[in-house]
Parts: structure tokens; sequence; C-alpha cells
């Protein structure tokens, strides 16, 4: 049941960045589509149902091994999102869905600096990350989690899931002025 619902939450979350690219006025059949940090595969998946080109990359070698194995045609390319194997201008449309969160700040600069590398010069990004704010941090549910200074996240985490929260160190959430100065430091 946990997986299906995985699969589900991946389905909603491919459309919400095709609406938003729609909504930009950005055409994804024009071009191959890159989900960056791809993950299990999830939007990979529902991008290709779809008719769109797409390539999965995560570099979590567990991940893609998933992906390979329950994603029918899908293409997954295991590679660190800061150094691809692609060639320049190769991509009409970069996924980039709750990724940068995990991202430690002196690598978010240098991943941008590869997508825009990678990225047809009329070509867009979608960028979806935590928000700092938002009242449920994403990953845990643990209501204004990420509220409080990051030393008190694991005891939160105990006293709401019994256990420590074992990503405290790699998760980085946005705030919207965070997220625009990193775009703005890129011209995306």
């Amino acid at each position: 049941m946990k997986e299906k619902n995985a699969w589900k939450r991946g389905e909603q979350r491919a459309r919400e960045a095709v609406s938003c690219l729609e909504l930009a006025g950005h055409d994804l059949r024009y071009g191959p589509l890159l989900d960056l940090g791809c993950g299990a595969g999830y939007l990979t998946d529902y991008f290709l149902k779809f008719g769109i080109e797409s390539v999965g990359v995560d570099r979590a070698k567990v991940h893609v091994k998933y992906a390979k194995n329950n994603v029918k045609d899908g293409d997954f390319v295991l590679a660190d999102g800061v150094m691809t194997p692609f060639k320049t201008k190769s991509f009409n449309t970069v996924i980039l869905n709750d990724v940068l969160e995990h991202v430690p700040d002196q690598l978010a600069k240098p991943l941008l600096h590869e997508i825009k590398r990678i990225l047809r010069i009329d070509g867009k990004l979608y960028i979806s990350v935590a928000n700092k704010l938002q009242v449920f941090e994403p990953h845990t549910q643990i209501p204004f989690l990420t509220w409080f200074p990051k030393p008190c996240w694991n005891a939160l985490h105990k006293l709401y899931r019994k256990e420590p929260l074992y990503y405290q160190d790699t998760l980085n959430p946005y705030t919207i002025q965070k997220l625009t100065k990193l775009n703005e430091s890129h011209e995306l």
C-alpha cells in the first residue's frame, strides 16, 4: 500500500510540474526532459506514459536500480547532478522536484551551474522545494518542525515518531528569499 501511495504522489507531483510549465508557455513535447534527482522514477514514469522523452538521473545506486526495474522503457543514469554525463544544451526541460532541499548549500550553485549548462537556451527549469515556513514538514508531516532551530529537529522527531530523524544534516528547506537569491545568481 505504501508503494502504491508513493506512485500516486509522484503522479500528482508530475502533473503539478506539467501544469506550471504549461502556464509558463513551455511545451514539453519539444526535446528531452531530465528528471534530476529522480529517486525511484515516479515522475519519470509519468512523463514517459504521456509520450514525453525523459531521462531520470539520481546519485543513489539503489534508486537507479529500483527505477530501472520498475519503470517500463525508462532510461535511468547513475550520476551526480553537479557533474552529469550529458552534452551542453541537450535538454528542453529539467525537473528538480524535492531535490534542492537535500543539496548542501555549498553545492547548490554548482548544481544550478550544471543545469544551466545542459539546458537549452529556450529551455525551462522546474524547481519544487520544501518551504521552511510551511506548517507540515513534507517528509515527516510533523507540524512546525522546520520553524524550530535545526538542533531541535531530532528531539521533535523522536517525540512524534519515536525514532531519530536520520536525514537532519541533509535537509535544508528554503524560504522564497533564499530560492530567489539562488536563482538570480544564475539568471534562471
